[in-house]
């Protein structure tokens, strides 16, 4: 990435962000999805990325995590893979959230994280048994 494409990148993640979090309590996930173009589902991931496009998403990965540390609110792993897809499409690569839940007793546990190519991006998914990938 350029300097200006990184800088573009750390100004759009510093909007995003707060936006994206707001955008899901407001109206939710299907919706937040649809309005910033991320794919929960996607039949076929391209085979691999080469190491161009790996390096850049990486580097917006790091980014996204970055900014998320110094924004004075509590983002979850929703909002930044959300933003962190909606970057990387910007940028022409293929990726997709991918979101696992667990339900025990009254309590819900979740996790969501990016997929590109069908490797992990970033926050590895949880390894605990018995949360369930439904997208």
């Amino acid at each position: 990435m350029s300097r200006l494409e990184t800088l573009a990148t750390y100004v759009a993640a510093s909007v995003l962000l707060p936006t994206v979090a707001l955008s899901l309590r407001l109206i939710g996930l299907k919706r937040t999805c649809h309005l910033f173009s991320v794919p929960l589902i996607r039949a076929q991931q391209a085979d691999s990325l080469g190491k161009e496009q790996q390096k850049d998403a990486e580097q917006r990965f790091l980014i996204v995590h970055r900014v998320s540390r110094r924004i004075p609110l509590s983002l979850q792993c929703l909002p930044r893979s959300i933003v962190l897809c909606s970057l990387l499409s910007w940028a022409k690569i293929d990726a997709v959230v991918r979101i696992s839940v667990k339900r025990e007793a009254q309590d819900l546990e979740a996790h969501a994280w990016v997929e590109c190519s069908n490797a992990v991006l970033g926050e590895a998914p949880p390894e605990k048994q018995g949360l369930h990938v439904f997208s």
